[in-house]
Formats: structure tokens, sequence, C-alpha cells
């Protein structure tokens, strides 16, 4: 297609990369990795005490992103959406789990989703 870039393109000054990168890029979200945890951190102690709204603004502020990286994993819908509910149950379950991961919550949350796709395919759903 004219105008658009291949998915070996270069994007955003990266060295090269899928054309979701440079979605990424330009959210103001990742601009700064530490201001972003910085900004969750209230949020994961709301959600370790139990708080729904925090979860729910955590939810909102990352689940396009896990979305993304689902669909880009997954290849179909359904399961890119089963694989991002897996992640933010995950999370709602266990917040403390992204810090064990790493200091930045987009890494840790793309840590876990990759995490839970390799175990759905070593133990896949059965067919519906």
């Amino acid at each position: 297609m004219r105008g658009s870039a291949p998915n070996n393109a270069r994007v955003g000054g990266l060295g090269g990369g899928p054309a979701w990168v440079a979605d990424i890029v330009a959210d103001t979200r990742f601009a700064d990795p530490r201001s972003a945890t910085l900004h969750d951190e209230p949020l994961l102690e709301g959600i370790r005490a139990g708080d729904r709204s925090c979860f729910e603004r955590f939810y909102d502020h990352w689940a396009d992103i896990v979305y993304r990286y689902a669909c880009l994993a997954c290849g179909r819908t359904a399961e890119a959406e089963d694989l991002t509910m897996r992640v933010f149950v995950a999370v709602w379950q266990d917040p403390g789990m992204l810090r064990e991961r790493c200091e930045c919550t987009l890494a840790g949350l793309l840590s876990l989703a990759r995490e839970v796709r390799c175990e759905s395919l070593k133990f896949p759903s059965p067919p519906d």
C-alpha cells in the first residue's frame, strides 16, 4: 500500500520494527517510563488493598497497549482478548508481582503477557 511503512521500516527513530512500535513511541504515557511507574504506584497500592476503582483506572491506562501486544502475539482477536484478560486478572490477584518482574510497569505487563502466552501454548484450551 502506498504511503504505509512496511513492518521492518525505521519507525520513530528506532532501528526498525513493526508499525505498532510507532504507536507506542508516539503515546505520551511511554515518553518517560519512570513517570508512568511513579503514577502507577498509588494505583498498585490500592489494588493490593482491594480497591476496584484503582484497578479500573490501572486497567483503563494500560489495557490498550497490552491488547495490542496480545494481538501481535496471538494473531486472533479472541485469543488476544483472553490473553489481555488473563494478564489483568493476574495483576488483580497479585499486583506486587509486577515490581518483582521489573520496576517499569510497561515492561512488567508485557513480560507477564509473554509468560501467559507461552503457558497457553504449552497447555492449550480445549476447542469450544
